[in-house]
């Protein structure tokens, strides 16, 4: 998801945390003074979110909004909103999940959104959503596919990204990966498998990644 959406795995700096838990209900709330640069005036790269989360049984849901501001002093006052929902159901050994996300984000907003488009509005809106399935072959084993769309609104400059990762885990701590990935582009969209702005407008890309991670 990170190569369709930067902010999904993106730092949170000088930020304060709270996480409360009721039964099955897990609240967050976060806020940052400033998650990027560290200075600047009250608004400029500020950060506020919260999530709510149900988990219990085989399902687990959530929702939660984000906003953060333009981590420059002129461009303090652009914001980046994102909404999101998503879901996983445990049957077996496969999980499923499926998920929605809504995002606005300002034309002046920096570092620049890949949504943005030249259209002369303040602001441009796209909803991503995804849908896979995870599959425990072996206890050692593992295989997720998954497959996201972008659709980016008042354009046709949409994309799809379809991905398949085998996992074999050789201890708690250390996996083995293969992964392979294939982006689809139309009217200007140019999502590579490695992010946005890794192909030229309108074309596709196929990509393979193998490795070992090792979890400390």
């Amino acid at each position: 998801m990170l190569s369709v959406d930067y902010a999904t795995a993106a730092r949170i700096d000088n930020s304060a945390k709270y996480t409360g838990v009721l039964g099955p209900l897990t609240a967050q709330a976060m806020y940052s003074t400033h998650y990027d640069t560290g200075y600047g005036s009250e608004l400029t790269d500020r950060f506020f979110s919260g999530a709510l989360t149900f988990a219990q049984g085989p399902l687990a849901a959530s929702v939660s909004y984000e906003q953060r501001n333009g981590n420059t002093a002129t461009t303090s006052t652009a914001t980046e909103h994102r909404a999101t929902a998503a879901a996983t159901y445990v049957f077996g050994p496969v999980k499923g999940f499926a998920g929605y996300r809504y995002l606005r984000a300002s034309n002046a907003f920096l570092p620049a959104n890949p949504i943005a488009i030249a259209n002369g509005s303040e602001a441009s809106a796209a909803d991503l959503y995804w849908a896979g399935a995870q599959y425990m072959i072996t206890p050692a084993l593992q295989l997720t596919a998954t497959g996201y769309y972008q659709d980016v609104h008042s354009t046709n400059a949409d994309s799809w990204l379809a991905v398949l990762c085998a996992d074999y885990f050789v201890s708690k701590r250390t996996d083995l990966y293969a992964t392979a990935g294939y982006s689809h582009n139309k009217s200007g969209a140019a999502l590579g498998v490695g992010g946005y702005g890794t192909v030229a407008p309108d074309c596709n890309q196929t990509g393979f990644m193998i490795g070992m991670r090792q979890k400390f």
